[in-house]
C-alpha cells in the first residue's frame, strides 16, 4: 500500500486525522542484537526502519486511505448496501 501523506481516513472505524507510525519488531531485541552481534543488529535495525507503516491510532488498521478519497469510498459502499 502506498504511503499516505497528510490526513487519512480509516474505513474500519471511521477515524479521520493524522495516522500513527508503527515500527515492527521490538526495541529490546534490537538492543540485544546490537550488544552481542553487530551484523544481525544492523540487519534487524534496517529491517525495522524500512518497514514502518501508517496505522489508525484508534483501531490499528493498516488499510488507511487519503482523506480526499473518503467521499468516494462512502458513495461506493452506500450504493452496494
Amino acid at each position: 500500500m502506498a504511503k499516505i501523506k497528510g490526513p487519512a481516513f480509516c474505513p474500519n472505524c471511521g477515524f479521520e486525522g493524522t495516522p500513527k507510525k508503527m515500527t515492527p519488531g521490538s526495541i529490546g531485541v534490537e538492543i540485544v542484537l546490537w550488544l552481542f552481534l553487530i551484523v544481525p543488529g544492523l540487519i534487524y535495525s534496517v529491517w525495522r526502519v524500512s518497514n514502518k507503516k501508517n496505522v489508525c491510532p484508534n483501531c490499528g488498521n493498516e488499510n488507511l486511505m487519503p482523506l480526499s478519497a473518503k467521499q468516494g469510498y462512502l458513495n461506493l459502499h452506500q450504493k452496494n448496501t
